[in-house]
């Protein structure tokens, strides 16, 4: 570490801070994790790296949601949404809504969630996520992600007949 920083790689050194950050995560050393994703945060901001923050800041988010810090964790995403809006990079700004979308149906906020979640959607079919979208849209709605009604049918159908068919063969009809 002290070797990147005297030759001034910045961009290695706050790569390092962020992946100890993701094993203190990881070992739930929440405070430790935090410590080390704020100081790549702080490398990435003298760097100028906004793609990088706004990754840093959806790791911070993550320690924040674990520590139900959730007013911190909905203003690290804010900004992370920011940041990925600058370097144009639609996917990572739609999750990030989508992600903020979920906070604020989780604090009962409907008005806020809904339009994060609209937001997502646009940004999704914008970089042509179509099936990201549909399940947004789906989220959204509260329908929960399964199997088609005919595939249940099909399923059961066959399941009968099957029954059926062992039925037959063990009473010989």
């Amino acid at each position: 570490m002290k070797y990147l920083e005297q030759i001034g790689d910045k961009f290695r050194s706050a790569q390092v801070y962020n992946n100890l950050g993701n094993a203190h995560f990881n070992a739930r050393e929440w405070d430790k994790s935090e410590q080390l994703f704020r100081q790549s945060l702080k490398v990435k901001r003298q760097a100028g790296d906004n793609a990088g923050q706004a990754l840093t800041l959806a790791n911070l988010v993550r320690v924040y949601r674990a520590q139900q810090r959730i007013p911190e964790a909905v203003n690290a995403l804010e900004q992370a949404g920011t940041l990925f809006a600058e370097v144009r990079d639609d996917y990572n700004a739609a999750r990030v809504k989508r992600d903020l979308a979920r906070l604020h149906r989780s604090l009962k906020n409907a008005d806020l969630a809904n339009r994060a979640f609209d937001e997502a959607i646009a940004l999704f079919e914008r970089c042509h996520e179509f099936q990201e979208a549909q399940a947004t849209r789906e989220e959204a709605r509260g329908k929960k992600r399964g199997l088609p009604w005919w595939v249940i049918v099909a399923i059961v159908v066959v399941v009968a007949f099957f029954a059926l068919l062992v039925l037959a063969i063990a009473f010989h009809w």
